[in-house]
């Protein structure tokens, strides 16, 4: 699995990613069900962006695989 990501591309999705698990993590309902609407966003927020996190460090994403995108300079 080659590398699609170039290094710039993968530290803005790192810090998105982070970005988006603090904001999941704070607005986290602690007295609401998770079936509220604050309960679903901030799932669909941790969501995101642990997908962020996790292309961001492995350097590979399936949507530019699927696209046939890379940001990567050196195609392996």
């Amino acid at each position: 699995m080659p590398f699609n990501e170039d290094t710039w591309d993968r530290v803005i999705r790192i810090l998105v990613g982070l970005a988006f698990v603090c904001g999941a993590w704070a607005t986290w309902p602690v007295s609401t069900p998770m079936q509220s609407w604050p309960g679903l966003v901030s799932l669909l927020t941790l969501v995101i962006g642990v997908e962020f996190l996790i292309t961001g460090l492995i350097g590979w994403s399936p949507m530019y695989a699927l696209f046939g995108i890379s940001t990567n300079k050196v195609r392996a």
